[in-house]
């Protein structure tokens, strides 16, 4: 695992978004400009994982609240850059995972001075997150927050497509994508994803045909998200 120091000496920028200064922090600044620009020119909505992508850990589904403050502690510094840039180009915001509420029933038994309310998950989990590393943006991020296994969605049905709206099983994120596609009224393939998980950059086909298929950006799990893992012309990522 790559610790904090080691990321921050090989990381592809400082680690904090304040430092450094001068002609340093311009240089960044213009970097965060064009990736911006260069997603804003192909993509209305950008989404982001939350374990290991958005934050550079991973909460196991069942963060214990006296950790918080450690874990929004590892934001991914790339991450904080592009959320005003976005933002200010008019790129919708989102943030979709598979920590699910519904994980309180079957994975949050308390353990020992463990109890339910003494963890935290789902879209409470990412707001405090948000809210901590974001303050003045945590507004403008949709958040879906919904685990297919823990909503019995069966993988071995993969090519049966969902009574009544003939979408895809929602395997992966496409559930999560169609949601933020329908909430900001964009077409899905204006929507973004980047995710650390293979499978999840895979499963893009959200409906038949092929304007039915959102695009996914492979990050490392060990880094988080970074500008590099939008390339420079823009192909879909590809697992290691």
């Amino acid at each position: 695992k790559i610790g904090r120091r080691a990321r921050q000496k090989e990381g592809s920028m400082p680690t904090d978004p304040q430092q450094p200064n001068g002609a340093v922090s311009q240089q960044i600044d213009d970097e965060v400009d064009k990736w911006a620009e260069r997603v804003a020119s192909r993509f209305s909505v950008v989404c982001f994982d939350l374990d290991q992508t958005l934050v550079r850990r991973h909460s196991r589904g069942r963060l214990p609240r006296s950790q918080i403050e450690d874990f929004a502690s590892e934001v991914s510094p790339d991450f904080l850059r592009v959320v005003p840039a976005l933002k200010a180009r008019g790129v919708g915001l989102a943030v979709v995972t598979h920590s699910d509420l519904v994980q309180h029933n079957s994975e949050t038994k308390p353990r020992g001075p463990e109890t339910p309310g003494s963890v935290i998950l789902g879209d409470d989990l990412v707001h405090e997150v948000l809210r901590r590393v974001v303050p003045d943006n945590a507004h403008e991020f949709f958040v879906v927050a919904w685990n297919p296994r823990r909503r019995g969605v069966d993988s071995k049905n993969g090519s049966e497509t969902n009574a009544g709206n003939g979408s895809l099983p929602d395997l992966g994120k496409r559930r999560h994508m169609r949601a933020v596609a329908a909430f900001y009224g964009a077409s899905i393939g204006r929507c973004a994803l980047f995710d650390d998980d293979p499978a999840n950059c895979k499963l893009t086909d959200v409906l038949p045909g092929d304007n039915g298929e959102f695009v996914a950006f492979k990050t490392d799990p060990a880094w988080g998200f970074r500008l590099s893992d939008f390339p420079e012309h823009g192909r879909k990522s590809e697992s290691p």
